[in-house]
């Protein structure tokens, strides 16, 4: 058991200090790091399933891994302050929001045409 504890430990350590690298490196806040996450994320998707912008599925890999992320943040604060699960909530918010609307913008056109084909 202590074995497992430390290995948490250590990867919540290593988590926290590269997320810390990288907000130093290219100078943004923690919550545009994110929206910028989860749009290459949809878009990385997107390319994946072959740009299919009107199939939902190309938004399950955004939230599946803004929330492992999210788990890796509660992850080092449960090791650092506790568990504060507020932040981790408007985290997962900020990456899945822009991803969730450009594909409602993609979309839409596609389903109004799809309804008007004569």
């Amino acid at each position: 058991m202590r074995a497992f504890a430390i290995s948490f430990f250590v990867k919540g350590v290593l988590f926290e200090s590269t997320k810390q690298a990288i907000e130093a490196t290219i100078h943004l806040h923690r919550d545009a790091i994110h929206i910028y996450i989860g749009v290459a994320i949809l878009l990385v998707a997107s390319l994946w399933f072959s740009h299919r912008w009107t199939a939902s599925r190309v938004l399950v890999p955004v939230v599946i891994i803004a929330t492992l992320l999210e788990v890796m943040d509660l992850i080092a604060a449960y090791i650092g302050d506790g568990l504060l699960y507020g932040f981790s909530v408007k985290d997962v918010l900020n990456t899945c929001a822009i991803p969730v609307l450009i594909w409602f913008v993609w979309m839409r056109p596609s389903a109004v045409t799809k309804g008007h084909d004569a």
